[in-house]
């Protein structure tokens, strides 16, 4: 394995780092168990025994993890430095990266926990047997093992002692140390790890909810308002009156409001004309209104109708109208604005004569201008030919 190849693997082991850090950059939060759950870091020292006959004997060593635990699991990942005495009583150095997963299967104890890590480091002033030079190679770790997090509070933040014990295998696989073939180092090396560190979690805990408040006694007194309607008991005439009830001087109930209006709108054939409602600017057609052809004279069912509009004018004398009249697009513009125009001013007069003061009241044509059906079809002429009251007032000229 070329020194490339091995910067390669150790930027794309730092990466892993970088990307598990991350949630560790955020400012300090709270947590309820920041020891099971969010981003955390974990410096650790370690021992390490040789298992096999290399060159290694036993050694110390150091990590530096950042991690993220949510529930049952956890990743990890950060530098590692391993010191090893060796046969030759040559120092050799191991540095590299790791990656750890870490498993809380036990609800019952959230504390202990299984990993299993993968890690590859490069091993540095590895000695000759004979002592004549030393030689530089990597190595790719697998390992496995059990630790347990021992709990410590203080104040509002709340850590732990973090020992384990691991089993670790290494290999020297002949394709990644092609050119380190001059290095009399075995392919295999078999180590049991123990760590021991803090487990540091990036979070506070949070602090336990105050104790409620103790309830205030409060002694009976003379002037009391057991309902809470307003009235003293010693007035009230209707005590235990329901929450939120509007009462009277006496403390009983007020009638409910009366329900408002219907919307203002135009009668469906064979209703009344109905005013109730209506305010400045509402429009009402008065289907019904009828004249002879070409002609302001009102036929008598147009009467009949329009005393019912005399009858609500004089149920509702604050409202005042304007009477609009239209017509189809047959005949000429001038003609037609005419003919709305009379039969409007028909209308009025017939109002006028039935009592309606004419002060409440104005007439006006708008001949074939503003249609609400198409004039290409019998039908939408007829509708087309129409009288309108519109709302000019509907309240005493303070309240408009």
């Amino acid at each position: 394995m070329t020194q490339k190849n091995t910067r390669d693997l150790l930027c794309g082991l730092g990466a892993a780092v970088l990307a598990l850090s991350a949630p560790s950059a955020v400012a300090l939060e709270t947590r309820d168990a920041p020891l099971e759950s969010g981003s955390y870091f974990a410096p650790l020292a370690s021992y390490r025994s040789a298992l096999d006959d290399s060159q290694f004997k036993d050694g110390y060593g150091a990590a530096a993890l950042f991690g993220f635990r949510d529930g049952v699991w956890a990743m990890e990942a950060g530098p590692v430095y391993q010191s090893f005495a060796t046969e030759a009583d040559e120092d050799a150095t191991v540095v590299g990266f790791t990656i750890n997963g870490l498993l809380f299967p036990f609800q019952s104890l959230p504390r202990l926990y299984g990993s299993l890590g993968f890690g590859a480091v490069e091993v540095q002033d590895y000695p000759d047997p004979a002592g004549r030079f030393t030689g530089t190679f990597p190595i790719v770790n697998v390992d496995a093992g059990l630790g347990y997090l021992f709990p410590i509070q203080w104040g509002n933040y709340e850590f732990a002692v973090r020992a384990e014990a691991r089993y670790q295998y290494g290999t020297r696989e002949e394709r990644l140390n092609a050119e380190r073939e001059d290095v009399p180092a075995p392919r295999d090396f078999k180590t049991a790890v123990a760590n021991l560190g803090l487990h540091l979690p990036l979070a506070n805990k949070r602090p336990p909810p105050p104790p409620p408040a103790p309830a205030q006694v409060v002694p009976p007194v003379a002037d009391a308002d057991s309902d809470h309607d307003g009235v003293l008991d010693a007035v009230d005439e209707c005590p235990g009156t329901a929450p939120d009830t509007p009462v009277d001087d006496v403390g009983c109930a007020l009638p409910p409001p009366p329900p408002p209006p219907p919307p203002c709108r135009t009668p469906e054939p064979g209703e009344r004309v109905s005013l109730a409602g209506c305010g400045t600017g509402d429009v009402i057609v008065l289907r019904g209104v009828n004249f002879a052809l070409d002609s302001a004279e009102l036929d008598p069912n147009t009467r009949t109708l329009l005393d019912d509009v005399v009858s609500e004018l004089n149920d509702n004398p604050q409202i005042h109208v304007q009477i609009v009249g239209h017509t189809d697009a047959q005949g000429s513009d001038q003609y037609n604005l005419m003919l709305s125009d009379e039969r409007a001013r028909a209308v009025m007069d017939y109002l006028v004569e039935s009592g309606i003061s004419a002060d409440r009241l104005t007439a006006i044509g708008m001949g074939e201008a503003e249609p609400i059906e198409s004039n290409d079809t019998a039908e939408g002429r007829a509708l087309n030919r129409r009288v309108e009251l519109k709302i000019t007032q509907a309240g005493s000229p303070d309240e408009d």
